[in-house]
């Protein structure tokens, strides 16, 4: 009487062949799924507005020769034209305090950083072929570090994004976040230019303009 063989191997053979199939599949599915997040946390509308705001601001900042008043009233327009699409960021540390606060996704912040980056290069490269001035690109300085234009970097930029953090959240209305925004950057940029006037030159900019005017005023007296 014969006897039938085991058929064990054949099951252990089949289980180990559909183990060892899905692997391509499933790093496509991670793959996918990091796509869909992206397109689900990112808009090409948003980008669109971060990058064309932060072209219009830098672009006032080197036309006015970083004028407080003027950049202020800048992001205030800005402010209120693309609040509605992107959130207004308008600046990588805006970006940097939201993610810290767990307020905007990693994946949003740095295609927010590219899109301001863009912005910045493309304002730089249109205002240098207007104004016909040559190319000084240089890397000479990248590794310099000093203590006092850090700090008053850091405190300009601290006062802004405390004014910013107040007006985001007291603010009821576009136009008022958009107002509280600008004012903001407005006493940001004061604080850091009178501290790195200061730093640098040993005098503030206020104190400089006062001292011109006493002088003009001396010789109307003569």
């Amino acid at each position: 009487m014969a006897v039938k063989a085991p058929v064990k191997s054949k099951k252990k053979t089949v289980a180990a062949k559909s183990t060892t199939a899905p692997k391509a599949s499933v790093s496509r599915k991670t793959l996918n799924g990091w796509v869909s997040r992206f397109n689900k946390d990112v808009s090409p509308q948003a980008l669109l507005a971060e990058m064309g705001g932060v072209f219009v601001l830098v672009s006032s900042v080197l036309f006015t020769s970083g004028d407080a008043f003027f950049t202020g009233i800048t992001l205030i327009v800005l402010a209120l034209g693309v609040f509605a699409i992107s959130g207004a960021n308008l600046n990588p540390a805006v970006s940097f305090g939201l993610w810290t606060a767990r307020k905007m996704p990693a994946t949003r912040m740095f295609a927010y950083w590219v899109a301001q980056f863009l912005g910045a290069i493309a304002a730089i490269v249109v205002v240098h072929l207007f104004s016909g001035l040559a190319y000084d690109f240089s890397l000479g300085s990248f590794g310099a570090f000093e203590p006092k234009i850090f700090f008053a970097e850091l405190i300009g930029t601290a006062v802004f994004l405390f004014g910013l953090t107040a007006a985001w959240n007291r603010g009821q209305t576009d136009t008022s976040k958009a107002v509280g925004m600008g004012l903001a950057l407005f006493v940001g940029l004061i604080m850091a230019t009178g501290l790195l006037s200061e730093a640098v030159t040993g005098q503030t900019k206020v104190s400089s303009e006062t001292s011109s005017d006493s002088r003009l005023q001396k010789v109307n007296n003569v």
